[in-house]
Order: structure tokens, then sequence, then C-alpha cells
């Protein structure tokens, strides 16, 4: 469980969810946005829990699965979104559009590989799922103006 929530990876989540949270939940509303995180913490506990070693570590509910949740229901939701990244190679550091399936790809892809031998990876993964599925579900649209986006976000108008 550690090794998922070390510096690089936490804190990338904790970014990007500050970055795109607010644009699904204006979309969504704050209830259905609240229910995309309980239920993809409630999936990534629940996986994680049946694929747990049996090893004394405590199964913790937490945030990541509910990040995976909205990271997936913005894709969904957003698919041709683009994202303002930084990218940083040995001597080379650069801002470049990606668009959000490469990023969102990356971002679980990464979370796949640093999980090492833990269960984490299909906990994240689950939810993700979760988030992908719900933004079908939830897929009535609300009235009014789409919600203002975040900097280095060009979101555009939903599917």
């Amino acid at each position: 469980h550690r090794d998922l929530h070390s510096f690089p990876t936490r804190r990338s989540s904790d970014l990007l969810l500050v970055l795109i949270g607010p644009t699904l939940e204006g979309a969504l509303g704050r209830v259905r946005f609240c229910a995309v995180c309980l239920l993809g913490a409630l999936v990534a506990v629940t996986a994680r829990a049946l694929l747990h070693d049996g090893a004394s570590s405590a199964i913790v509910f937490g945030a990541s699965g509910a990040s995976a949740a909205v990271f997936g229901g913005y894709l969904a939701r957003y698919p041709g979104a683009r994202v303002l990244t930084m990218v940083l190679v040995p001597f080379i550091a650069g801002l470049v559009e990606l668009p959000v399936t490469l990023f969102l790809g990356a971002w679980l892809l990464a979370q796949i590989l640093l999980a090492g031998e833990s269960a984490s990876y299909v906990s994240h993964a689950g939810a993700f799922a979760v988030g992908l599925i719900l933004i079908g579900l939830f897929s009535a649209r609300r009235t009014g103006a789409e919600p203002a986006q975040a900097p280095g976000l060009r979101t555009p108008r939903p599917r």
C-alpha cells in the first residue's frame, strides 16, 4: 500500500484531481459527483480486500479509489480533452498538450507499474472503470452552461 502512495504517484494524483475534479463536479452536480467518488472508493477497497494476500496490513478506505473514479469519469465525459503537461526528460523540459486519453492512460499505466507485488493497481483500475461506467449511467445532461475549466485543460463539450 505504501509504495503506491509515495510522493510521485500520490502527489500527481492529487494535482490531477484538483485540475479535473471541479470540471466533472460542475458537469454532474454535487450528488452525482459524490456518488462517483464514494462508489469508486468502495470498489477500490473491495477489490483490494478480495485480492489481499492475507498479510497483516490493514485494508484502508482512502482517496485514491475516489480519485481514480473521477479520472475515469472525466475520460468518459470529455474524451477529446487535452491536458497541458510538463514533460521532463534528462536535460530537456517543456510544455506539451496531450490528449486526455494518452495522459490518463499513462497515469493508469504508472499505477500498475509502480504497484509492484501489491494488489493496489487492481483497486485503482477497478475504480477507474467505475468512473467510466457511472458517467454512462449519469448521462442526463444538466441544464445551463458547462462549468469553468481549470488552467491547462482544454475541455470540449461533452459527448
